[in-house]
């Protein structure tokens, strides 16, 4: 549960995902698109110098290795908000850009934002999750200056908890490639759903995370994009489910259930 700690990024599926190179083209869900965002995904929560309680090792360690390198970090703070994105390209052929949205930290700002609801999803105009668009909001104008000098790249958008969240927002605000999200929360309403239609969006969800049943679709939200699920094997005994809901929003297992 705190992935940034770890030191095997891009290692726990060596035999499936290292030979085989990120796929630009295709909309339709690819495997290794996934593996490689999923591991950004974790990568991105490793925080370095600049930020408090740094991990011990920074993410060009780990990036570099897989001809990746790192564009631009992206840390901004403003009151109860507090948002953190990197945006990383490849080195080498086949070239391709990923932005990617740290999730949820154990840190107040962060629970401020994920309940920070919209009270008007039943509007018939686009509506989406206050505490994600403030988040969003407060770190889009230096994003959107780098996203405007990638010439002929495709992007990729992902993230994992509240970052899923903010790269399906980001999405529309400019137009990747594709968005593939993990563990993500509801975002918005149907009308904003709408606004989405001709991107590709893979929604990835493993077994029974319980982030992805939040805010309420009683409240009106609805997901967005193509549905991956994702299941234990061998599942647990149903007296295990409650704590279940919780560790399968782990973004290692969405790495190693990934088939």
């Amino acid at each position: 549960m705190n992935p940034g700690a770890a030191e095997d990024f891009f290692a726990r599926r060596t035999g499936t995902m290292a030979p085989i190179d990120l796929e630009t083209d295709p909309a339709r869900f690819s495997l290794p698109n996934a593996l490689w965002l999923m591991e950004l995904s974790r990568l991105v929560y490793r925080r370095e110098p600049s930020e408090p309680n740094p991990h011990a090792s920074p993410r060009s360690k780990f990036l570099g290795p897989q001809n990746l390198e790192e564009i631009r970090f992206f840390n901004k703070s403003k009151g109860t908000v507090d948002t953190q994105a990197v945006l990383v390209q490849s080195t080498s052929a086949p070239k391709w850009a990923a932005l990617v949205f740290r999730g949820t930290e154990r840190k107040p700002v962060d629970v401020i934002t994920d309940l920070e609801i919209s009270p008007r999803l039943r509007s018939t105009d686009p509506v989406v999750h206050e505490g994600f668009k403030k988040a969003l909001d407060v770190v889009w104008d230096e994003i959107k200056t780098e996203l405007e000098k990638l010439e002929g790249v495709p992007l990729f958008m992902t993230g994992h908890s509240l970052g899923a969240a903010l790269a399906t927002l980001a999405a529309a605000r400019h137009t990747p490639r594709a968005v593939y999200t993990f563990g993500s929360p509801l975002v918005g309403n149907h009308a904003f759903a709408q606004t989405l239609n001709g991107i590709p969006i893979h929604r990835i969800v493993d077994d029974l995370d319980g982030v992805t049943f939040l805010p309420p679709a009683q409240l009106g939200y609805i997901h967005v994009g193509e549905l991956r699920h994702l299941f234990e094997n061998p599942e647990p005994s149903l007296f295990h489910y409650p704590e279940k809901i919780g560790f399968d929003h782990a973004p290692v297992n969405y790495v190693d259930r990934m088939q």
